[in-house]
């Protein structure tokens, strides 16, 4: 009968499709798989990047291990003490020389100047080291 047939071509298109579709699906992991290894050592570089940036950049974080971590803590801790007691004794020069130029917007701008003046010291310190 001819609903058998039709069943049976349903069933062949359907295999065919799955056939179709895994193939799809293996070379597009395939390609995924070989860009992923042609970019690994650059996708290394940036995850270390990251990690150095949020330990040695960042000074509020902690990046000893566990006993010495405590000693870090209570370090930071006083070092901070200090300084706020210090600010409240005295203005630093910074401060002094912007108020006398009547600048006080220009702090983020020092502030940013001298981020980078420190990113492009490690970074020559580190071109140096290869």
């Amino acid at each position: 009968p001819p609903r058998h047939f039709s069943m049976l071509l349903w069933g062949c298109y359907q295999i065919g499709n799955v056939v179709i579709v895994m193939n799809l699906l293996i070379a597009l992991m395939n390609t995924t798989i070989a860009s992923i290894q042609e970019d690994k050592v650059l996708h290394w570089r940036f995850a270390r990047t990251q990690i150095w940036r949020q330990y040695f950049d960042h000074c509020k974080i902690c990046c000893l291990p566990f006993p010495f971590n405590l000693l870090e803590i209570i370090m930071n801790l006083a070092m901070m003490t200090i300084k706020k007691l210090a600010r409240k004794e005295r203005i630093t020069s910074l401060e002094l020389q912007m108020e006398e130029l009547g600048k006080v917007d220009d702090k983020d701008y020092l502030d940013l100047v001298k981020t980078l003046c420190g990113r492009y010291i490690q970074t020559t310190l580190r071109s140096g080291e290869k």
